[in-house]
């Protein structure tokens, strides 16, 4: 979410469908009207990460182990936390949607 800016909720949206890896961008995003299925670049750090979860077979690309979209609710209390307390961490997923705008204005990025 760092590299995208996505929103925890936009995350479990993003539908394979809608990744263009060839061309390294996806569309995504929902809750604001300029913010609604926008062009997101694909960072070559983690263009590997997600062609690696991507399966065509599946609609969504972050899934719950039926094989279906997962909820934020699920991201957040199976997922999520599971991480940070492996990682010894105390982070929120919004979190990286800071670290991301602030990267953005730190670059000097347009809003």
């Amino acid at each position: 979410m760092i590299y995208t800016g996505l929103r925890p909720g936009d995350l479990v949206e993003v539908k394979n469908e809608n990744i263009h890896l060839d061309k390294r961008y996806f569309r995504g995003g929902f809750k604001t009207e300029a913010g609604t299925n926008r062009v997101i670049p694909i960072h070559k750090k983690i263009h590997s990460l997600i062609e690696a979860r991507m399966d065509p077979k599946k609609e969504y690309l972050v899934i719950n182990h039926e094989n279906n979209k997962m909820s934020c609710y699920v991201y957040y209390h199976e997922k999520w936390k599971k991480i940070m307390e492996q990682l010894e961490m105390d982070h929120k997923p919004h979190d990286c949607r800071h670290t991301f705008a602030t990267l953005m204005d730190n670059a000097g990025a347009n809003k």
